[in-house]
């Protein structure tokens, strides 16, 4: 149940994907923290309940301004959500990726010592 990094914390989804400093140095992760640091982290002036849930394709509700209500500035805030959103989903993919690679076991066939037999009209690739 220990995390697979290394970790002095128990392995959940949430660990591996908020807190889990193993995954800090990724480039896109950097990237997106410049954009903004508090969808990607526990945050209680953003996420309810103090719980990041990017990983899970949601977004932080958007507490609007009164003055944003006009439609191109809708249309604005809808296209940050979608880039946040889209930024979320190869975030959280890369972060699985990386997970998987660690924690499954490496099985590495031995080389193959067989002869390779082409049909007579291929026998010239061996040579």
């Amino acid at each position: 149940p220990w995390c697979h990094a290394g970790c002095p914390a128990v392995e959940t989804m949430h660990h591996v994907f908020v807190r889990c400093p193993s995954f800090d140095d990724l480039p896109i992760k950097d990237v997106v923290l410049r954009i903004t640091s508090t969808l990607f982290s526990d945050s209680l002036d953003v996420w309810p309940q103090y719980t990041s849930r990017y990983y899970l394709g949601t977004m932080p509700p958007l507490h609007l301004n009164t003055q944003l209500l006009h439609p191109p500035a809708r249309r604005l805030l809808t296209r940050v959500v979608h880039g946040w959103h889209t930024a979320s989903i190869r975030l959280a993919g890369r972060i699985w990726g990386v997970y998987k690679r660690r924690t499954s076991p490496r099985v590495r066939a031995a080389p193959s010592t067989e002869a390779l037999f082409l049909p007579p009209h291929l026998q010239y690739l061996l040579q």
